[in-house]
């Protein structure tokens, strides 16, 4: 059984007259009592010193939130208000240095951010400058194409000036085909697809045929043309269609930017296993500031607003690009305006090819002045250039019958057989490829022999060609349509049937 006590404290006075806390203790059962004084100052002192301590933690706690505080309060509203000023000066498109700032890293963030708004905005002034520029190109041979277009069909021309027309009208037609080339050119570079129709090049005979182009506008200007080359040439391996054109392009700006009496020269030489392409004129030659960009895309260096020469600025370009996909290299040179320039190509020999007579004159490539009789079936969905075709082969002495779709073409094959089919490539409704695979499925369920057909077709590249061959043409011309070019197919077409 447990034993219950009474217990009490209580503050009281000793027979010292000293104050004390009286604790007392009695038991229930036996009565007892227990009794016992503490000192009331040794209980209260006790206090005293625990509340001391918490009041004065706390006074420290207050005093270091304010020291910390006023330490780190200055820094941080001065670096958030640097921040908010380069923000507005950075709107304002404003310089804003930040050295000696805390914010190095946002001062460092805020020069890319501004070097890139700088790009885009250069970039958007250039794409304006270039369809300003490119309409200008445009507009120009087309306005002499349908001026003098315009003039032949009203008949007020003599024959002398109806001449000059048709030279004019051949020449601006030609510049804007090359327009289109070099645009088409820069979109297969961009889009990584410029394909090269690799082949032995023997480098006189692209050197040759390049300068036999630019010649004629050489001459009409007072620009003399040299030609200088060892007479054992190394060839090279590499498409000569686009080698060609690196020289064309090369030898038509020497011609442009040099004045008339000037001297442009084209020379090549053998070079350490490389064949080395120097092209130089006595032309006004290119700034130093300029130099580091002339390769640039649409880059020229008096602007657009005072063009002195025509131009989309992308020759030079595409050279590069070309010299590169060949493994090659091409640098500018020049001393200053006002004293000439230079362009350097070299290229990687082919190896294990005999070096080359490159004086001797290439055998001309024989004319094709008239057709056989023969009966010529063209498929084009538009009207004027089979209306074109059917002149062009009817001058030359064929017989040319033309439909605009391809199910016209099978009912024309099916009535009267010709002996050459001409078709377009891209035809709605049915396009040239599924027109020619159907042709030749024809030809094998009738038991028939293979017509000879040519894609005629603005699809000019080589895998345009071969998917071309694939589908089932045995030939391929590509438009802005050469009439020499056609007719030599055909010709080369028919004679390897017969054979």
């Amino acid at each position: 059984m447990r034993e219950q006590a009474q217990r009490a404290v209580l503050r009281t006075t000793n027979l010292d007259s000293a104050d004390v806390l009286h604790a007392t203790a009695r038991s229930q059962v036996s009565g007892w009592g227990v009794g016992i004084n503490i000192p009331y100052s040794l209980v209260t002192q006790q206090m005293r010193n625990t509340l001391l301590l918490w009041g004065v933690a706390a006074i420290l706690a207050i005093a270091t939130a304010l020291a910390l505080g006023l330490l780190f309060a200055r820094p941080i509203t001065s670096s958030l208000e640097v921040a908010a000023k380069a923000a507005a000066a950075f709107g304002r498109g404003e310089p804003f240095p930040l050295a000696g700032s805390r914010l190095k890293e946002a001062d460092g963030f805020l020069v890319t951010l501004r070097n890139a708004r700088a790009d885009l905005e250069q970039a958007s002034r250039l794409k304006d400058e270039f369809l300003a520029v490119l309409s200008h190109e445009l507009r120009t041979p087309l306005n002499a194409v349908l001026g003098y277009a315009h003039l032949l069909s009203s008949g007020a021309l003599t024959p002398d000036r109806a001449a000059h027309a048709l030279q004019a009208i051949q020449r601006n037609a030609q510049s804007q085909a090359r327009l289109v080339e070099a645009l088409l050119d820069l979109s297969r570079i961009m889009a990584g697809k410029l394909e090269l129709d690799l082949q032995r090049v023997d480098v006189s005979r692209i050197v040759d045929a390049a300068v036999d182009v630019i010649r004629p506008d050489a001459e009409a200007k007072g620009v003399s043309v040299e030609v200088i080359g060892p007479k054992n040439q190394a060839a090279l391996l590499g498409d000569p269609g686009r080698l060609q054109q690196v020289l064309w392009n090369l030898l038509s700006n020497a011609v442009k930017f040099t004045p008339p009496e000037g001297r442009v020269t084209i020379r090549s030489e053998n070079q350490d296993g490389h064949v080395r392409i120097e092209v130089s004129d006595t032309g006004q030659g290119i700034g130093a500031e300029f130099l580091p960009h002339v390769f640039d895309r649409f880059s020229q260096a008096d602007g657009q607003k005072r063009r002195s020469q025509a131009g989309l600025g992308l020759g030079l370009a595409l050279v590069r690009e070309m010299v590169q996909a060949h493994k090659g290299t091409v640098v500018a040179e020049s001393a200053g305006e006002g004293r000439g320039s230079t362009f350097i190509v070299t290229l990687p020999a082919a190896t294990g090819v005999a070096a080359v007579d490159s004086r001797e004159p290439p055998a001309p490539e024989a004319t094709t002045e008239s057709l056989p009789p023969l009966e010529v079936l063209i498929v084009d969905d538009d009207g004027d250039v089979r209306d074109l075709l059917v002149l062009l082969l009817e001058s030359r002495g064929a017989t040319a019958h033309a439909v605009s779709s391809a199910a016209e073409a099978l009912d024309a094959i099916r009535l009267r057989r010709p002996d050459v089919l001409l078709s377009d490539l891209r035809m709605p409704d049915e396009d040239g490829f599924s027109f020619i695979r159907r042709l030749r499925g024809y030809e094998r369920e009738a038991g028939q022999e293979r017509l000879p057909a040519i894609a005629v077709t603005a699809y000019a590249s080589p895998s345009d060609r071969e998917q071309a061959i694939a589908a089932g043409y045995d030939s391929h011309v590509a438009k802005p349509v050469d009439p020499e070019d056609l007719a030599r197919a055909i010709a080369t077409l028919v004679k390897a049937e017969s054979a």
